[in-house]
């Protein structure tokens, strides 16, 4: 669910990565584990989402969830950084691996 959300993003506002997207996705760690600590400043159904990027040690979240997670965006919490896709791309682009 998360994945189809991410890619629904950055095909409205980079198209142009879809194909270097889809590249990548053999080399991503998708993780339903859970952090055992309470993320405050989330709401529950959301906590799983960041606890789980958590407890599988991600360097990044990436969600396309604004409204929940946008005061998030660009924060590293526990070590995982909270970014959306087109944060992640930027970044990305940056390193050249797109």
């Amino acid at each position: 669910h998360a994945w189809e959300e991410a890619k629904r993003n950055l095909e409205r506002k980079r198209p142009q990565w879809l194909d270097s997207l889809e590249r990548l996705r053999h080399d991503l760690v998708f993780s339903m584990r859970t952090s055992q600590e309470a993320i405050p400043y989330l709401c529950l159904k959301d906590q799983p989402i960041l606890g789980g990027a958590i407890a599988a040690k991600c360097t990044h979240l990436w969600t396309g969830d604004k409204r929940h997670f946008g005061h998030l965006y660009g924060r590293v919490i526990a070590g995982t950084t909270v970014v959306s896709g087109i944060m992640l791309a930027d970044e990305m682009a940056a390193a050249r691996w797109l």
